[in-house]
């Protein structure tokens, strides 16, 4: 698209990732996500945490990609745009109040979406549906094949109620799925309980990720995963090596 700057930005900003094996012709195909569209670096501003947004109306979408070994290139194969229940589009603007302040190229303000997401982690399902966690709830949002949006589990609702407690632009960053049960990973620790400048979250080296039942729609366990350093260390996604192991990018 092109912000109304006058600047065009292409496709791209890609978050989770996962390798769906080979085609007929044997090259290499892969499911990604973009993440809520292209955005400047926040900035402080009359006490927010302030978020430009380059593209206001970006459209979240999953990704199909197809890599030839032979050539080395990458194609897109196909593009599917996430919708509403309703047919509108889904957004990538912050939900609420808490979350980043959105603003646009010239730091204008942009209205909150409620049913927007920051669409971090996915993973597909066997009837082509994807599972996709995204960072503002932390939630888990469930769209069809077709990319609308059927369900959503979010803290209070499916997931642990403590996962409000995530820090500011830090709430779910990957997902993978094992079976009948999704893991979704917070990208780092919770602030819990809540402290001024988020000190318990930044002193903290917990980052929990939380096994998830999706055809009963329940958090069935949380895990805690440690890391090596409280200030430089964050989560970048999750994939199964085999079944009940991860690996933690």
């Amino acid at each position: 698209g092109t912000t109304s700057a006058g600047q065009e930005i292409f496709l791209g900003g890609f978050s989770g990732l996962r390798y769906l094996g080979t085609n007929e012709e044997g090259r290499l195909r892969f499911l990604t996500l973009t993440d809520r569209g292209p955005n400047a670096a926040e900035y402080e501003e009359d006490g927010q945490t302030k978020r430009p947004f380059l593209l206001p109306d970006f459209q979240p979408r999953a990704i199909f990609l197809v890599v030839d070994p032979r050539d080395g290139l990458l194609r897109v194969e196909k593009q599917v745009l996430f919708t509403r229940p309703t047919g509108r589009k889904f957004s990538g603007l912050p939900q609420r109040k808490g979350n980043e302040a959105p603003v646009d190229v010239h730091g204008r303000p942009l209205p909150y979406d409620p049913q927007g997401g920051d669409t971090e982690g996915v993973g597909m399902l066997a009837d082509g549906s994807f599972w996709v966690a995204e960072e503002y709830g932390p939630s888990l949002l469930h769209f069809s094949a077709e990319g609308e949006l059927m369900e959503t589990l979010k803290p209070g609702n499916g997931l642990p109620k403590v996962l409000e407690n995530r820090r500011l632009n830090r709430g779910f960053e990957g997902f993978a799925i094992d079976g009948s049960i999704g893991y979704a990973v917070m990208q780092s620790p919770l602030d819990n309980p809540p402290s001024e400048g988020a000190k318990h979250s930044k002193k903290s080296r917990i980052v929990r990720i939380i096994a998830v039942n999706l055809e009963e729609k329940r958090t069935e366990a949380q895990y805690a995963y440690v890391l090596e350093s409280t200030e430089t260390d964050k989560i970048g996604d999750l994939a199964v090596e085999s079944p009940g192991t991860l690996l933690v990018v």
